[in-house]
């Protein structure tokens, strides 16, 4: 149906219990492929991917790496490697969703920027929604309000690039493109520094849903976790929540990738189903 094929790429660490609904959400959204590299993942994400891999095409990449730039070289592996496979690769992270506000489909929402090489979406930075505990619900479905359009942090953006034309990763969020990379307004991005804009985020398009807090145990438990580039070791209680009151703003009610909630839940039935059926991979 498409000229083209696309594909989300991610690194990971101890998602064991959130993975599948970021995989199978992007899986409904249109993408042809998820590329994953786990991150020295200590729980059973890795089992996870693997058992969704067996009805999907899930690319599982280890990535031993511990060093500071652990997610740019990654992501340079990625581009490496896919480089004559993709027209598109999105970059993200577990915790990000990719919204469309009028397609269906990624692949028709990309459509419209093959005159160009790298496309740049804002993040809709996204509170608890008052959750103190992990809710049993799924992300897209229990976290609906996010911070207005005036909070700094939404400024961040997140790249879809053409592997092919794109040079290396400057960081997580932009890379250099051997080509044109516009917003989503078909404009050039006007920057305050690298992945960060310096005008108010684009929503009407496409966003990025940022569930950056999720409920405040969940924020806990993700600084406990720590970062091979941000030691939160020695992080007291009250250096923890401080980030969480900072970030944890529910000022709108955002419901827009609850269009694809159904889709999501209709695919991981099917895999739960299957994977039934099937012997328990070890």
């Amino acid at each position: 149906m498409y000229p083209f094929k696309s594909a989300v790429c991610m690194i990971v660490k101890n998602e064991e219990y959130r993975i599948k609904e970021w995989i199978c959400y992007h899986k409904a959204l249109g993408f042809d492929s998820i590329i994953i590299f786990d991150n020295n993942s200590t729980d059973r994400t890795r089992n996870e991917i693997e058992k969704i891999s067996r009805f999907m095409d899930v690319r599982y990449h280890a990535w031993e790496n511990k060093e500071y730039f652990y997610q740019i070289d990654a992501y340079n592996s990625c581009i490496s490697t896919y480089r004559d496979e993709f027209r598109w690769i999105a970059f993200i992270d577990s915790d990000e969703f990719i919204v469309p506000k009028h397609d269906e489909n990624i692949n028709h929402f990309l459509q419209k920027y093959t005159d160009y090489d790298a496309l740049v979406l804002n993040w809709a930075m996204f509170g608890s929604s008052g959750h103190i505990t992990p809710p049993k619900n799924l992300v897209i479905e229990s976290f609906t309000r996010r911070s207005d359009e005036h909070f700094f942090n939404a400024r961040h953006v997140k790249t879809i690039l053409n592997p092919a034309r794109t040079k290396h990763c400057i960081n997580p969020h932009v890379f250099e493109i051997d080509g044109q990379t516009v917003n989503v307004h078909r404009k050039e991005p006007e920057w305050e520094k690298a992945g960060i804009v310096s005008y108010v985020p684009i929503y009407d398009e496409c966003q990025i849903n940022h569930y950056y807090t999720k409920s405040r145990e969940e924020w806990i438990r993700k600084l406990q976790r720590g970062y091979p580039d941000m030691d939160t070791s020695t992080f007291d209680d009250e250096k923890v929540l401080e980030g969480f009151r900072y970030a944890d703003l529910n000022d709108v009610e955002d419901l827009s990738a609850l269009r694809f909630l159904k889709k999501t839940k209709n695919i991981i039935f099917s895999i739960d189903t299957l994977s039934g059926l099937l012997p328990e991979i070890p």
